[in-house]
């Protein structure tokens, strides 16, 4: 049991870069079957918000695959952490725009603006730009929280969770008491 416990002990980098690379794979998984399966439509936030995911699933992956040493995937661990916190400041301003607290970025409106007189060119815009919804949309909550609410949640959670778990790698353990 021993062994076991020294062996998870120094390596629990590798656990940690393992569980943030499924974490980021997983949630991008889940987006696409809720947009395709469910037909949940993005908003343009939307999108944006699955970006820290990819970076976290390939930080983590490649701190996994390549030779580093212990200290160098423990700064892997850090940067994700770092990424998903900014990640949840993402996902906290657009609770923000779906709430109406302030306005969203340039394309949160939904629609193509205006810029020629032709209605062809306006249709034409919308077809290349996909017509994704209006960030200010809430198509689904639950208990009263959006999408994006629970990304926020589950995004500063995971930071924290990792960089918790990094500490706790790193700090001396005391031996065990024997009686």
């Amino acid at each position: 049991m021993r062994a076991v416990r020294n062996a998870m002990a120094g390596d629990g980098t590798r656990l940690l870069l393992a569980a943030l690379m499924l974490i980021g794979a997983g949630a991008l998984v889940i987006a696409l079957i809720g947009e395709h399966v469910f037909g949940i439509e993005p908003c343009v936030l939307c999108l944006y918000q699955r970006v820290p995911y990819v970076i976290v699933a390939v930080v983590a992956a490649g701190g996994l695959v390549l030779p580093l040493s212990p200290q160098m995937r423990g700064r892997a661990v850090v940067l994700c952490a770092l990424v998903l916190a900014a990640g949840a400041a993402l996902a906290f301003y657009s609770v923000g725009v779906e709430e109406r607290w302030w306005a969203g970025v340039a394309g949160c409106e939904g629609t193509i603006p205006s810029i020629a007189t032709g209605q062809n060119l306006q249709d034409l815009l919308r077809q290349s730009a996909g017509g994704r919804r209006a960030c200010g949309e809430n198509v689904w909550r639950l208990f009263g929280v959006s999408l994006a609410g629970y990304n926020v949640l589950v995004q500063a959670a995971v930071a924290l969770a990792s960089l918790v778990g990094l500490w706790r790698l790193s700090s001396p353990r005391q031996p065990a008491v024997q009686r």
